[in-house]
């Protein structure tokens, strides 16, 4: 289903990736397995590392420094980076080019993040940001969400900007218009911008994931738009009528 991509490195080879998704998407995103140390280097992209299993040693010109499961590795665009891992190790590496360059605030400097119960915010469906405009990173923000049962999304939405989800724990339900998906632990969901959706958790026993939001969308920005679906046919609609509309709200907004 193209919405849902399994993540499989149980036969990746030592130092071996698989490409679940390319930039082109929106978001590059890269399974990789340990094998070793890797010179120290820097890319074109905002690159981030989601440690699924094992841990990473992280390489900056500030020393060495563990990257354990579930932490989340920020490389900013021009950053040089080494590492070394084992085979034991597994990890997403997303990586996104900048449409804009860097700004005063956007991150300079290698991060280093983890989910922490005590900083989540919400109740059932409770959220913690890891990166995003706030801490310098205005390509893309990344939570980690817990759901409670029967918890879930706002109805019907769409956004501006595109969401992936890797699900960690639980099940998570997806509504896609009026088809239903589920995605368990160690899948990636990749919903585009303007997609008609809302997900929630109907399972037993709480779900898990994170979420990565790209571009981050702007403070005063709409986050979810609500959608109504009518149960009959669409009709036509004046186009010339429409942008007609359009232009007198865009007058009465100025």
């Amino acid at each position: 289903m193209r919405h849902l991509i399994a993540i499989e490195g149980q036969d990746l080879p030592a130092g071996g990736f698989i490409q679940l998704l390319n930039r082109d998407s929106g978001l590059g995103v890269n399974l990789r397995r340990g094998g070793g140390a890797e010179a120290a280097a820097a890319v074109d992209a905002d690159r981030y590392l989601f440690i699924l299993e094992g841990e990473l040693s992280i390489e900056t010109a500030a020393g060495c420094e563990p990257a354990a499961r579930e932490s989340l590795v920020a490389v900013p665009a021009g950053a040089v980076l080494g590492m070394s891992s084992t085979p034991a190790s597994l990890w997403l590496e997303f990586s996104v080019s900048r449409d804009a360059p860097a700004t005063e605030a956007s991150l300079r400097h290698v991060s280093m993040t983890r989910a922490d119960l005590d900083r989540f915010e919400g109740g059932a469906f409770a959220h913690q940001q890891l990166v995003g405009r706030s801490t310098g990173s205005d390509a893309v923000r990344v939570n980690t969400l817990r759901v409670a049962p029967g918890a879930g999304s706002p109805d019907f939405h769409i956004h501006d900007f595109d969401q992936f989800y890797v699900i960690l724990e639980g099940e998570m339900q997806i509504d896609i218009g009026h088809r239903r998906i589920s995605a368990g632990p160690m899948t990636l969901v990749h919903l585009p911008a303007g997609l008609v959706h809302r997900n929630f958790n109907a399972g037993p026993r709480p779900e898990r994931h994170i979420s990565l939001l790209v571009p981050e969308p702007l403070e005063e920005q709409i986050f979810d738009y609500a959608v109504e679906i009518h149960n009959r046919e669409a009709e036509f609609f004046d186009a010339a009528a429409a942008i007609d509309t359009d232009r007198h709200q865009e007058k009465l907004r100025s």
